[in-house]
């Protein structure tokens, strides 16, 4: 099957963009800091299309986006 998760590492950037691949546009989005999800840290996310975009942070930080499609929409998107 085609892959259901991409992770993209950061550091030091409050601006993160995203190529995943994934082509799907229902994805699930985490932040993850130090080992710990901090949706806190999401100011916005602007998607150009089903396979990329881009995540502006509160805060300038690192770690990693980790992108996920939705086990709901797996078979049929």
């Amino acid at each position: 099957g085609r892959p259901m998760t991409y992770l993209k590492t950061f550091a030091d950037t409050d601006a993160i963009d995203v190529a995943h691949n994934l082509n799907c546009a229902q994805i699930l989005i985490r932040v993850i800091v130090e080992g710990e999800a901090r949706s806190d840290l999401i100011a916005s996310v602007t998607v150009a299309d089903r396979d990329s975009f881009t995540v502006t942070l509160t805060e300038s930080t690192s770690g990693s986006v980790l992108v996920q499609v939705p086990r709901d929409w797996r078979a049929g998107s």
